[in-house]
This record gives C-alpha cells, structure tokens and sequence, in this order.
C-alpha cells in the first residue's frame, strides 16, 4: 500500500493569492476523496495520524487533503477579511483543480464539514457525497470565545471557557499554526451564516457526531432535514477526540464504497485457478437464486451441504447439487464431516458428476479423514480441509501432508466455539500461522481464511489484510458484496506490480546476476507478485 505519512507537499495559490499546502495519497486515477480538517487543526493532525488517510487508500480511494488557510503549513493573514465560508470553498475547489480532480466524495470535521456543507450546495458538480463529522447548525465557531481568546494571546490570560481553551491547546500543538491567524479566521466567519435545513444538498451525506458532543442532537435534525442525509451517532466521544474513532472511520468508509459506482473493484481478467483463488463464495445449495452466486464474480464459488442446510433438507439439498454440476455449472462443494452420518451420502451423490471442481471437508481433524474422501471420490478430486477445532489445527501439519489435501482453510467461527476463544486479530494469530506453516510444510498454496461476519466494507477489508500479513491467499464469502472487497484487498497493488515489473526488467537486463544479498529475496518477491498479477489481471498504474 501507498504510505499514509504526509507526502511531499504540493503548494496551490488561492484565487486571492493565499498559498495552500495540499497532499496526496494512494492511486491517482482511483476514486478522490477530498479530506478537509477542522478549526485548529491540520491535513495531518486530522487525517493522516489518525488512520484516516491508510484507511481510505484501504479501501480504494486516492485522498486529496490540504490545510485549511490559517492553518498548518498553508499561509495564515491576519485579516479577518482572508477568511469566510466562500473563500474557504473555493480553496477546495483550487486543490481539485491543481491535482486534475474533476469530482470528489468530501470528509470533513468540524469546520471542515461546515465547509463542506457549504461546497455541496455552491459546486455540486463536484461533490460527489460527503461525510460531515461534528457539524452543527448553527453559526461556524459559535462556541469559541474571541475575547478570551485575544487576552490569551495578548498578555497570557487565563482562559475559562473550556471550549476555547481546548481549540487552543489543540492549535498550539500543531506545527505551522499561528493564533493570530486562527483568531482572525474566527472573526471572518462571523456572519457566514448556518446551514439551512430549507435547502439542503441533494448528494448522499453521512453526518456523524460524538454520543459525548454537546450539538449531537441538533446535528441529527440536521441530517432528517437532507433528502439523502444519514446518522452516525459516534460511541463515547465528545468534539475533540471524534476524529480518532474507529467506529467513525469504519462507518464513513462503508458509507462511501457502498455508494453506487464508489469504488468499483475490477473482476479478474480470466478464470483464477483455485490454488490461486482468494475469494470463495460460500453459499446454501437451497439458495433461491443460485444463478446469482455464479454471476457473483468469485474465484471460486462453494455450495454448501453442511451448516447452510437444515438437517431435515440434506437429501433435497444434494439433488440440487446433483442436478446443477450435472447440467452444465461447476463449483466446489462442501460437505459434512468424516464423523457425520450426511458424510458418505454427501460423497457418494458427488462422485463422478462432471460440474464437480472439489469438496471442502468439513471439522477435518486427521490427514486420514482427507485421504478417505479423496479415495471415496474416485483419487482425482482435489479436497480444502476445514479446520474447525483445536484438535484439527494441532493435526495441520498432519493433514496438509496427507495424499488428497489440496489446501488447508480456517473454520474460524466453529474454531471460537471449540476452545471459547475471541475474534481479535491477537486470539486468532496462532490457528491461523499454525495453518500457514502446516501448508508450507505439506507444500500447499496459502490456507483460505474464515469469513467475517456482520461487519461493512471497511472492516471484511482490514481482516483481509490482517490475514493476508499472516500468510493466509484466500478467504471465504458469505455474501456476493464481500467479494470485490476481498478480490482487491488480497491482490498485489498496481503500484507493486510496476515494481515488480521494473525489478525484473533491471535483473533480466544485467544477464540475471545477483548484486547483493537482498537480490534473491527481492527476486522471489517480484516474480511471485507478477505471476498474481496474470492470474488477476492487474496492470500497473
């Protein structure tokens, strides 16, 4: 992934001649959001060192954030008339401009998002949508104190006012901002107005305040007053410390890719094979629209006979399968497991059918148990073992070895309830690694990953890419929304596979001799994300 530090600063002049100091991050031709800080902050303070900007890059998105002027690097006059919601607007406008940004999703907080408010309705060509954090009705700054705040600077008075004291600690601890300057834009804010709930934007809005934060309720009749606004009320924060949340990061991030046309994933150029296969469609042979499954765009699609099926339906759910892998359809299969008395009906209906790309065994705890499916199936039907239970990830290794085994994956919920274990990333490290060190010594493909279960978009992605640092290449699906997030979050970025590109190109060009220790291991790396990038079809940038 791209960094998420600040990058070079790219400077942009105002319309009035301000300079403004404007960032960029991920793709440039993905999908723009532009991030807008609040009062006293800065592009970096707001976005970057709170996962804002690696989130987004996360989730597909090049993020364009520059500092507000007054702010930050950016210029910062003393003259209140340097400042007011028009002008701030248009200095958006001029950041998109200089970065060849036609149309943007908006993040803004605070001041930020009353900018932001106010960009909808004055350029709605390009504002796209907009998340608006702790956004309240009325006046911009209302609640900061102007009087206190010039004796402070002045002499060094006490400041009472705890609102103002804050936005005081809080710029004070920024590099680049100058108190001067932020006082004056106070005072060239007065006046701007409120946003009218009579004429609100048209665009889809997230609006999302602290369940600590005094405006909470006068945001939410703000955002009843939008045609297309929701609410995200932020669990335990109040003003100041709401754009470190991770639930409202989570929540805006999931706003904005399950936007119509957000962030489009691209489907693999070809047919993936399934030792390469990342995502893995899960679904109940009693689906009623199983062709919808198969135009899902999944690697690899699996119709369940086990935990999908009531018990009752087994013997309906297998001629389903029988007749679709009969008639022309292929997928894998799952069925119960070895110690089921479903095992060996589950097996016999799937020998032979000509649709039948595989089975996944399901609470696979021996390599024998593998073998004996394998051999029932006819020796030629590759199997994923599912391991389900702390006595099946101790027997990995065992079971990866074992004649059949053609990957290892993690039934990672059934896992929890065996051994009473959580769902964090710490709980579920060792089964995982035990997995990934068991397939490399059986010399399998990456073991395929549990689903994620209940979460948005932001959330299926990080998990992903948590699993995919630990060794795990695959991981299953439970609904057809989850796969473009995962297809994307397991496949090498454009910008690795130019690396990998100019890396080969170089050591083909110096007759392949290796210069230093580290060539080797780069080698192997280049090579191995090029070869991902023909299965997926991933181009560089």
């Amino acid at each position: 992934m791209p960094s998420t530090d600040a990058p070079a600063q790219l400077t942009v002049t105002a319309t009035d001649g301000t300079r403004l100091a404007t960032y960029s991050w991920g793709e440039p031709d993905a999908p723009a959001v532009v991030a807008v800080h609040g009062f006293a902050s800065s592009a970096t303070a707001n976005f970057a060192q709170t996962g804002w900007t690696r989130d987004l890059v996360r989730a597909g998105f090049r993020v364009l954030a520059l500092d507000q002027r007054g702010h930050g690097a950016s210029d910062g006059p003393h003259d209140p008339r340097a400042y007011g919601l028009d002008l701030l607007v248009a200095d958006v406008i001029a950041a998109l401009d200089a970065h060849g940004v036609q149309r943007a999703h908006y993040v803004g907080y605070s001041l930020g998002a009353r900018v932001g408010w106010q960009a909808a309705l004055q350029v709605p060509d390009r504002i796209a949508s907009a998340v608006l954090g702790g956004i309240p009705d009325g006046e911009p700054l209302q609640r900061f104190d102007l009087e206190q705040a010039r004796a402070h600077l002045e002499d060094g008075a006490e400041v009472t006012d705890r609102i103002t004291a804050a936005y005081l600690t809080m710029a004070e601890s920024i590099a680049g901002n100058d108190l001067r300057a932020l006082i004056a834009l106070v005072e060239g804010m007065r006046g701007s107005g409120q946003p009218d709930a009579g004429d609100p934007p048209r665009q889809p809005l997230l609006f999302a305040t602290g369940s600590e934060d005094g405006i909470l309720e006068r945001s939410r009749r703000l955002a009843a007053a939008v045609p297309q606004g929701s609410f995200f009320e932020i669990p335990g924060r109040h003003h100041f410390n709401a754009p470190t949340s991770r639930h409202f990061r989570t929540a805006a991030i999931d706003f904005l890719t399950e936007l119509p046309t957000a962030a489009p994933a691209a489907a693999p150029a070809r047919a993936v094979p399934p030792e390469l296969a990342r995502s893995w469609l899960l679904v109940s042979a009693l689906e009623e629209d199983l062709d919808a499954a198969w135009r899902a765009g999944a690697d690899q699609l699996v119709l369940d006979l086990e935990d999908g099926v009531d018990p009752s339906l087994k013997d309906a759910a297998r001629a389903v399968v029988v007749e679709r892998l009969s008639g022309g359809r292929r997928a894998w299969v799952r069925v119960n497991g070895r110690a089921s008395e479903h095992w060996r009906r589950d097996v016999d209906a799937l020998r032979g059918l000509p649709g039948l790309a595989g089975v996944w065994l399901s609470k696979t705890e021996s390599g024998t148990q593998v073998t004996e499916t394998a051999d029932r199936l006819g020796g030629d039907v590759p199997v994923v073992a599912l391991v389900e239970s702390a006595l099946g990830v101790e027997e990995a290794v065992g079971t990866a070895r074992a004649r059949g085994c053609f990957r290892l994956a993690f039934g990672s919920a059934d896992y929890r309830l065996d051994t009473a274990t959580g769902a964090g990333e710490v709980a579920m490290g060792y089964p995982r690694s035990r997995l990934v060190v068991a397939s490399r010594i059986g010399g399998l493909p990456g073991p395929v990953d549990g689903p994620t279960l209940g979460t948005g978009h932001a959330a299926l992605r990080e998990a992903a890419e948590a699993a995919a640092q630990l060794g795990l290449t695959g991981k299953l699906c439970l609904e057809a929304g989850q796969v473009d997030v995962v297809n994307e979050a397991l496949s090498p970025t454009r910008t690795d596979v130019a690396w990998a590109r100019r890396f080969l190109a170089d050591f083909d060009a110096r007759g392949r001799k290796v210069r230093d220790s580290g060539d080797l291991p780069r080698l192997g790396r280049a090579e191995r994300i090029e070869r991902l990038a023909r299965a997926f079809g991933v181009e560089p940038r």
